[in-house]
């Protein structure tokens, strides 16, 4: 058992190596559209957070709900011309969950469970030295994986964990943290609906100004200073809204939320196979 004990130890010391994606990080002069870009790239697709790092060492990370939360609002409200050149200052969370290279896949659950915020995907550093990030996802299946590992080793681990007060984090709380991993998506997905819904309104007031003229256009009873009133009106439409660029805000909006739904069945997904393996493991 002893035997037992130390080698499922040596596999926990190991496996928070194993589990770094080792993203590039930026800095912190990077602009808001840049920031923007690199979300939405293939590279940071699966990515909730940006690490931010100056001379090699960790200064914060940037959270994609909260970022695109207020990028996508200051787009609305249309502060973004003047903002878009900005450095990413504003938006870094200076906190950010940080996990030691050397810390154990038990010690790693316990510090994330208690202290998840903004983004549950933490940052793995040696003596303040950025290595990359570990994602909520593959978190989870290396704590799913690691029940289905040797029942020797694992039984004696946990006696060892127990013995020194290091047991896992409770389901209760990974159940928590998987809810706010949850909660990330299905927030910006609700927010892309509520500004999609706005533009959808400006553009059913232009194709209601359009019609209305080509209804007076086709009437022969139309007077002329009715007809200039309302060329007029979508004249001043036209101006205050770029139709094209709201269309292609529609298309952000609409790919953005579908990566948000489909992070969240992924989510759900990994949760039940995570279930499924803690019930046969009780």
């Amino acid at each position: 058992m002893q035997n037992a004990c130390v080698m499922g130890m040596d596999v926990l010391l190991r496996e928070i190596p194993g589990l770094i994606n080792s993203i590039e990080p930026i800095a912190s002069d990077h602009t808001v559209v840049e920031v923007a870009e690199l979300f939405l790239s293939r590279v940071y697709v699966d990515v909730l957070c940006l690490p931010v790092v100056e001379n090699g060492r960790l200064i914060g990370v940037i959270s994609r709900h909260r970022f695109l939360d207020m990028y996508l609002k200051d787009m609305y409200l249309k502060q973004f011309a003047h903002r878009q050149h900005r450095s990413i200052r504003n938006y870094i969370n200076e906190t950010p969950l940080s996990v030691e290279l050397t810390q154990s896949l038990a010690d790693a659950a316990v510090y994330v469970a208690e202290n998840i915020s903004d983004s549950p995907d933490f940052v793995i550093t040696r003596h303040g030295k950025y290595l990359g990030i570990v994602t909520v996802k593959d978190f989870l299946r290396a704590i799913d994986a690691r029940r289905g590992a040797s029942r020797a080793a694992l039984d004696g681990a946990c006696l060892q964990i127990r013995s020194a007060q290091q047991i896992a984090v409770p389901l209760g709380q990974m159940v928590a943290g998987v809810a706010h991993e949850i909660n990330a998506p299905l927030g910006y997905v609700q927010n892309n609906v509520t500004i999609g819904q706005a533009l959808f309104s400006q553009v059913h007031e232009m194709i209601a100004g359009y019609e209305a003229l080509v209804d007076n256009l086709l009437d022969e009873h139309a007077s002329s200073d009715e007809i200039s009133r309302q060329m007029q009106q979508i004249t001043r439409m036209r101006s205050a809204l770029n139709a094209q660029e709201m269309l292609g805000e529609m298309q952000s909006l609409m790919t953005d939320s579908l990566y948000g739904i489909g992070r969240i069945s992924e989510l759900v997904q990994n949760l039940k196979t995570f279930s499924r393996s803690a019930a046969v493991a009780i």
